[in-house]
C-alpha cells in the first residue's frame, strides 16, 4: 500500500443535524484531513425519513485512489444496511483504497481489520441466503393454501359493465374505453370477458383470438 495516500474523512449527518461535532471528536485524531464528505439524511414535510441519495458518498468512491484510507466514525454512518456495507467496502478494496471505522474499531490496513471483514461479509451473506429461504418457503405455503401470488388484481373502473355494454351495442369502440379507463386493450378483453361481453355479430376467430388474450 502506498505509503502518500490521502486521508479522507466521511460524515453521516441526521436529520435536523448541523453540527458535525459529535463525529469529529472521534474523528480528530486521525486527522488532518485531505478531504471531508458530508451526507446528509432529511425528512419529508410529513415526517417522512428519507435516506440520503448517498451522493457524497459516491463522489467520494470516485475520488479515492490506489493508496487513500477513508475514516467513518462508525458502520451506521458510512451505510444505511448491511448489503450496501460489504458491497460498498468491497468497492473500496477494489480500489486499493483501504476504510478505517472507528466504533467498532475495524482498520482494512491491518491483518485483524480484514478478518473481521471478512467475518461480516460471511455474517451478510449468512443472513441474505436466510432471508432468500424463508420467502420461498413462504412462497412455497401460500400456493399449498390457494392464497393468491404477486400483485393484486387492480379493481374495475368506475361502470365498468355499462361501459362493457356500450361496446357490445357497438356505441363505443374497445380503443375508446381503453383511453377512458387508462387500460390496455388486452386487459379490456380479458375483463370483459370475464363478465361475460362479447361483441355482437363477432366471428368465431374474432372470439378464438379474445379468449386467448392474456391480462396484463
Amino acid at each position: 500500500m502506498a505509503k502518500n495516500g490521502r486521508r479522507i474523512a466521511f460524515v453521516w449527518l441526521e436529520d435536523q443535524e448541523r453540527d458535525m461535532g459529535r463525529q469529529t471528536v472521534n474523528l480528530d485524531p486521525y486527522g488532518p484531513f485531505d478531504r471531508v464528505f458530508v451526507e446528509q439524511e432529511n425528512k419529508d414535510v410529513a415526517g417522512t425519513l428519507n435516506w440520503p441519495s448517498l451522493a457524497e458518498r459516491e463522489k467520494l468512491m470516485e475520488y479515492a485512489r490506489p493508496g487513500d484510507v477513508v475514516f467513518v466514525n462508525c458502520f451506521s454512518c458510512w451505510s444505511a444496511n448491511s448489503i450496501d456495507l460489504v458491497s460498498s467496502l468491497d468497492r473500496l478494496q477494489g480500489k486499493g483504497v483501504d476504510i478505517v471505522f472507528i466504533e467498532p474499531a475495524l482498520d482494512t490496513r491491518t491483518e485483524e481489520g480484514r478478518r473481521i471483514l471478512r467475518l461480516v461479509r460471511s455474517l451478510v451473506s449468512l443472513d441474505a441466503d436466510y432471508g432468500s429461504r424463508r420467502r420461498k418457503a413462504g412462497l412455497k405455503k401460500a400456493k399449498e393454501e390457494g392464497r393468491p401470488l404477486g400483485r393484486p388484481r387492480a379493481p374495475l373502473p368506475e361502470k365498468f359493465s355499462q361501459l362493457c355494454l356500450a361496446w357490445v351495442e357497438r356505441r363505443m369502440t374497445a380503443q375508446e374505453i381503453c383511453e377512458k379507463c387508462n387500460m390496455k386493450l388486452s386487459t379490456f378483453y380479458s375483463r370483459a370477458r370475464r363478465l361475460g361481453f362479447y361483441p355482437q355479430n363477432a366471428s368465431k376467430d374474432k372470439k378464438k383470438r379474445e379468449k386467448t388474450g392474456k391480462e396484463d
